[in-house]
């Protein structure tokens, strides 16, 4: 892992010239791009990890090989688990049928998945209340209709950037690049604005559950899944409640996104324990997330990424 703090910290706190703050990052001591030199280092400090790792694995290539593979486990109950599944929102709420993600949710070394999604907006009662919606795929009379919507605004387009401040969106929309005025970096992900936002996902689980899927045996009984979400310690962030239904269940979660005891606006996980239903033909795991009349920083913004499910636990026995 390449850390730029570990590289530059102690070149600024020596002094040495040309490695002052400002000359490594801007005036939030944070971000490089608007600071004299911070971007300049950054290349020479990947070009030198490059070269180094290049020649690790240089001499590693003229090392002597084992002279025979490992033997085949004795016991499959000590296999390592299948690698995680990573799945991430799409403009069209994976309504194409190919099921790749979209190119700038797209990472080098990881295959995304489209998450199945869709969105309703079910009316709030009292503060902390609720939405007036059971965590089933079905949102009650007084919701709307489920609905996928993509973000109002272009980048460029501050008018109607002011017109979605002005009279936000009721359902969770998809947009590609960040709400704030400031910078409209990329940082693509599903957004709710207004409490009462419904947003039902549902994660294709059937390749995880089985340690030989040929044979069938050994259902797995338990999936961690990884919520990947916005906090910030500024004003505006919201609190959402999390259930599960369909295939799976799990303990009902509430995340606040502010976060005022750090000075930054970062992507951090939840993690949720998924209990997939035992003889369940579902194929997958639905997920309600609902944005509460509840804040504790004057706002209700709450902003999902992806989501990423690993095996959790595992119990002898046959899928039903």
């Amino acid at each position: 892992c390449t850390s730029v703090h570990q590289a530059l910290e102690p070149l600024v706190r020596a002094g040495r010239q040309g490695f002052q703050l400002a000359d490594v990052v801007q005036a939030d001591c944070l971000h490089v791009i608007g600071s004299y030199h911070g971007v300049h280092y950054i290349a020479h400090l990947l070009e030198h990890w490059l070269a180094i790792t290049f020649n690790q694995w240089s001499l590693a290539s003229h090392q002597e090989r084992l002279p025979s593979p490992l033997p085949p486990l004795m016991d499959t109950r000590n296999a390592p688990p299948p690698a995680a599944r990573c799945f991430a929102f799409s403009s069209d709420g994976h309504d194409r049928g190919n099921g790749e993600a979209e190119e700038d949710v797209q990472g080098p070394h990881q295959n995304w998945r489209a998450i199945k999604w869709r969105s309703a907006w079910c009316p709030m009662t009292t503060p902390g209340a609720v939405p007036d919606a059971s965590p089933v795929t079905t949102p009650s009379r007084s919701c709307t209709r489920f609905a996928i919507i993509q973000c109002p605004f272009r980048s460029d387009d501050e008018p109607a950037f002011k017109r979605l401040v002005a009279s936000p969106p009721t359902r969770w929309f998809f947009c590609r690049r960040s709400l704030s005025p400031a910078v409209r970096k990329l940082s693509p992900g599903v957004v709710a604005l207004v409490p009462g936002a419904i947003l039902m996902a549902w994660l294709p689980l059937d390749e995880l559950l089985f340690d030989d899927r040929a044979r069938g045996v050994r259902r797995r009984s338990m999936l961690t899944a990884s919520l990947r979400f916005l906090t910030s310690y500024a004003g505006g962030m919201g609190v959402v409640d999390i259930h599960c239904f369909d295939g799976c269940s799990c303990e009902p979660a509430r995340i606040d996104a502010h976060r005022p005891e750090s000075a930054n606006s970062v992507f951090i996980e939840q993690r949720l324990k998924l209990r997939v239903q035992p003889g369940s033909i579902v194929r997958a795991c639905g997920l309600q997330v609902a944005v509460l009349n509840l804040t504790s920083s004057g706002g209700h913004k709450f902003k999902l990424r992806s989501v990423t499910v690993t095996a959790a636990s595992q119990i002898p026995g046959h899928g039903g």
